[in-house]
């Protein structure tokens, strides 16, 4: 990632902090202890529930699947449209970054807000996920001009492109953000949209890729959360304890 790319976030993220910090009313205490304690367990029980998915869900994941056999097509359609020459589509997609919502997660949690814990399990978890599928399917990327090609399991990024991780870390970030700030959903489903729009244009994946990791972002996200209903809070109101 381009050094401006880091800057711009460590100064987004820094805004955030600083603001949020002073806006936060509510007493909290955050225990780094239950944390490193109960992480091991709460990242096998992720792992090990199973998944609130409906028949449509598992569909919805099965048909942007089968987008690959249209991607050549649908990636030639996305290029010709003008919105291609569009400049702000690396900004955008710097919103994709995991990075990004790892430091405000922490922002979250080192103000004692219950949210950040749900953030870093949620993109955590869909990252793991993202993660072993981008180098079990061996996809390659559109800028390498190889069309639709596969190599297998590898490490080589430019043979990551399915799903779209930035897509899947702006669809389960905005789940999450959805789940505690439900009157700005729109905006935040939005947001995630252009990102998985930016991936494209930018050549960095074809449509199935983008489409997939929104849904497999999503599901992620809403598991994590799920599970996170039952574990016990590294995070605890002062007020009601005391």
């Amino acid at each position: 990632m381009p050094i401006k790319s880091k800057c711009l976030i460590l100064f987004i993220f820094l805004i955030i902090y600083v603001n949020y910090g002073l806006a936060y009313e509510d007493k909290y205490t955050f225990e780094l202890k239950t944390l490193t304690r109960q992480l091991p367990e709460d990242v096998w029980r992720l792992y090990t529930t199973k998944p609130d998915v409906s028949y449509l869900e598992y569909g919805s994941l099965a048909a942007a699947s089968s987008l690959i056999l249209l991607d050549q097509e649908l990636y030639d359609i996305f290029h010709q449209s003008s919105l291609r020459d569009f400049h702000g589509w690396e900004v955008i997609s710097i919103f994709g970054e995991p990075v990004l919502y790892g430091l405000l997660g922490l922002a979250y949690a080192t103000n004692d807000h219950p949210l950040g814990e749900d953030l870093l399990y949620s993109v955590g978890f869909a990252g793991a996920n993202t993660f072993v599928l981008k180098f079990t399917v061996g996809m390659a990327r559109p800028y390498l001009n190889e069309g639709i090609h596969f190599i297998g399991p590898h490490l080589q990024s430019d043979y990551a492109a399915f799903p779209s991780g930035h897509t899947a870390t702006a669809f389960s970030a905005a789940t999450v953000f959805s789940e505690y700030y439900p009157e700005y959903a729109g905006w935040f489903w939005t947001g995630a949209s252009l990102v998985g729009l930016s991936r494209i244009y930018l050549e960095k994946h074809w449509p199935s890729n983008v489409v997939f990791g929104a849904i497999l972002g999503y599901l992620s996200a809403k598991h994590a959360l799920e599970v996170r209903k039952h574990s016990k809070p590294y995070i605890h109101n002062c007020e009601v304890n005391d």
